[in-house]
């Protein structure tokens, strides 16, 4: 028989709270407080969702070092090679002075070109440090090897330097031109 009544105490009990909550639940201002605490929390419980999506900002790299390295490494080798033979074939006149600086200008555009084509974030930016870059090595071989290079002529320095950075210019808007061509097909 206790079990009986002590369940139905617990029913009744139940009941009672039951009622009573909602009865505090109907009240106007419970009502209002839960109506304002369930907005925020499926406002935060949204925002949180979209967090956790994996969607993300795409970001784009400000400065791509690896690309710039092996640009300014093509840059050196060209500018080495071209060196070697002008100063190797060459009698230093003002046409072998014009043939070198031609067959430079057309390998570094034809470089600045192929770099701004596959960089997709501040071409220019990228082919100016790797034309720094390649000045810098340049310029360490030549310290280091001052002493059997003699000296240079000024003029052919600044030429060159003229050559390189009009390369650079022409390259980097050719490249972009022709890279932007590409990505974005005609018939798409």
């Amino acid at each position: 028989m206790r079990s009986k009544q002590s369940i139905s105490t617990a029913f009744g009990v139940a009941q009672s709270n039951l009622a009573f909550g909602y009865a505090v639940a109907a009240h106007p201002m419970v009502e209002q407080t839960t109506r304002e605490r369930l907005t925020i929390h499926s406002s935060r419980r949204r925002f949180a969702a979209r967090l956790n999506s994996g969607v993300r900002h795409r970001r784009k790299k400000v400065v791509n070092w690896r690309k710039i390295a092996i640009y300014a490494a093509a840059l050196f080798i060209v500018q080495f090679a071209i060196g070697f033979l002008e100063g190797f074939l060459a009698s230093g006149g003002t046409a072998s002075l014009l043939a070198s600086s031609l067959a430079s200008f057309l390998m570094c555009a034809g470089i600045f070109a192929h770099f701004a084509a596959h960089q997709p974030s501040k071409p220019f930016t990228h082919g100016l440090v790797a034309l720094v870059l390649q000045a810098i090595a340049g310029m360490a071989l030549f310290l280091a090897m001052a002493h059997w290079l003699g000296g240079t002529a000024g003029g052919s320095l600044s030429i060159e330097w003229f050559v390189l950075v009009c390369a650079l210019m022409v390259g980097t808007v050719l490249g972009s031109v022709f890279g932007r061509r590409t990505d974005h097909p005609a018939g798409a």
